[in-house]
């Protein structure tokens, strides 16, 4: 466990983070140079990592420590509002909010159409890849997956910056992204 805690210690977070972020961008360089991948694969690669990207936000948001801004007038999330009731989750100090509960199906829903609609903008009229850069894609936005993985853990979770966020500032950057991955494709 030496690792581990070297990974989760606070002395060296710019170290984890830029680890991070290095694994995310010199994979696709890695892909291109040396695999030989096209365009199509690229762009495969990013709209997966912006739907890794999603999963990580939604976690982020289950798990926010503050109770989110919602408006008490509704019915239903406004009374859960007006209480914010939530349960905690044992031997830790997080807390999942009931309002959150409620509204993240409908987040969820939200993130996966606009996902499944930068796809087909993006991958649709694109030719097909080939099976190797398919397994090259694959296997770079599992180590994505990982890399923000970690990095989530460390500094949301052990570090405690989930307690300055609510479910709403949790998705802050993941509309810029889209947004930059539909400019760039």
């Amino acid at each position: 466990m030496p690792l581990a805690r070297r990974l989760l210690s606070t002395e060296n977070s710019r170290r984890t983070e830029l680890l991070s972020i290095s694994v995310a961008n010199v994979l696709p360089v890695i892909g291109v140079v040396l695999l030989d991948w096209s365009a199509a694969g690229l762009l495969l690669l990013y709209w997966l990592e912006l739907g890794i990207d999603s999963v990580w936000a939604l976690v982020r948001s289950l798990f926010a420590g503050r109770p989110p801004e919602i408006e008490t007038d509704s019915v239903l999330v406004g009374a859960l509002a007006a209480r914010q009731y939530s349960l905690s989750v044992p031997r830790t100090g997080l807390r999942v909010y009931l309002t959150t509960v409620v509204v993240l199906p409908l987040t969820v829903l939200i993130i996966a159409s606009a996902w499944l609609l930068t796809g087909a903008l993006l991958i649709g009229p694109l030719p097909a890849p080939s099976s190797n850069t398919i397994t090259g894609v694959t296997a770079a936005a599992l180590g994505i997956f990982i890399s923000s993985g970690v990095l989530t853990v460390r500094n949301y979770f052990y570090n405690g910056e989930y307690r300055r966020h609510n479910s709403q500032t949790a998705f802050r950057g993941l509309l810029f992204k889209m947004v930059t991955v539909i400019l760039a494709g």
